[in-house]
């Protein structure tokens, strides 16, 4: 049997009804989770800036501005 790849949509805060049309589209697929951006900001002397993430590779920001969702694909369950 061949373990597909999870994935994950993350929809921006301010995009509710995008969610709710992401998860109606993918109620039946075992394989896909929607959830709502979680990351959050924080405070400096300067303003709020944005939690910052050694790791990313893409523009994730600038895409859930753009496109109001991003598409993370993640390792198979096992």
């Amino acid at each position: 049997m061949t373990k597909r790849v999870r994935l994950l949509y993350v929809v921006a805060r301010d995009r509710p009804d995008l969610k709710e049309r992401l998860t109606a589209a993918f109620l039946d697929t075992d394989n896909v989770e929607v959830i709502v951006d979680r990351r959050t900001t924080r405070t400096s002397d300067r303003g709020p800036t944005t939690v910052e993430h050694e790791r990313r590779v893409l523009d994730r920001d600038g895409d859930l501005a753009a496109l109001g969702w991003i598409l993370i694909p993640r390792p198979p369950a096992d």
